[in-house]
């Protein structure tokens, strides 16, 4: 199939919910090539949801679909074609951030030689590579986190809060990849921010998306 037959994301009637604090019920949505932002007041529930997305929880029922490929059916190729920027990196606080690259090629498709580079030169890694992850600040641990998501070749790609503990000069580097990957199509940026986005990034679409009452 190609991805004009159907959207790289597919979620249909998706519940989820901590005791006693609905998250969502019976939420649909399709997104396509390009960028959503994913608007929500603090606290309403856009990082469980992006983590029911990416596979870092189950959901009560629905149905999630990536480039085809069916979560409940076809976990792990469905996890091969998501992709979850991960902030904090606990799980890699012992590792360096190569590690944490070698770990992330192992497991996704990459884009083409050379942006592992250009983009640990965009955030200025160079120097924290060998650095086991506990030792970095968090603005540097969210660069490590969003080098990755950048140089991944996935069908979809879902970024919690990129822009949080962020320098300028990191936040233009981040815009200006993020709209030239857009513009070559072929994965869905799904964003979840609280701050505006650069006024230069081509948002596709926004879904609004609110607590359950």
């Amino acid at each position: 199939m190609s991805n004009a037959t159907f959207p790289l994301l597919q979620v249909s009637e998706l519940s989820f919910a901590y005791p006693g604090r609905p998250i969502v019920e019976d939420w649909s949505q399709d997104l396509g090539p390009g960028i959503t932002l994913l608007s929500a007041p603090d606290g309403a529930g856009s990082s469980t949801l992006l983590k029911l997305i990416g596979g870092a929880l189950a959901p009560a029922s629905g149905r999630l679909i990536a480039a085809g490929l069916d979560a409940a059916i076809d976990p792990q190729p469905y996890g091969r074609q998501v992709f979850a920027f991960d902030s904090e990196l606990q799980a890699f606080q012992q590792q360096t951030a190569l590690d944490y690259f070698d770990h992330v090629r192992s497991r996704h498709a990459q884009r083409e030689p050379g942006q592992w580079e250009r983009h640990i030169a965009g955030f200025k890694l160079e120097s924290h590579l060998h650095k086991p992850m506990y030792m970095l600040s968090t603005g540097t641990r969210r660069k490590v986190g969003l080098t990755a998501a950048l140089t991944v070749q996935v069908a979809v790609c879902l970024l919690d809060e990129p822009l949080a503990a962020l320098d300028l000069p990191s936040i233009r580097h981040l815009a200006a990849a993020l709209a030239e990957y857009a513009a070559a199509g072929g994965t869905a940026w799904l964003i979840a921010s609280h701050e505006p986005l650069p006024d230069h990034l081509p948002v596709h679409a926004t879904i609004e998306f609110t607590r359950i009452p």
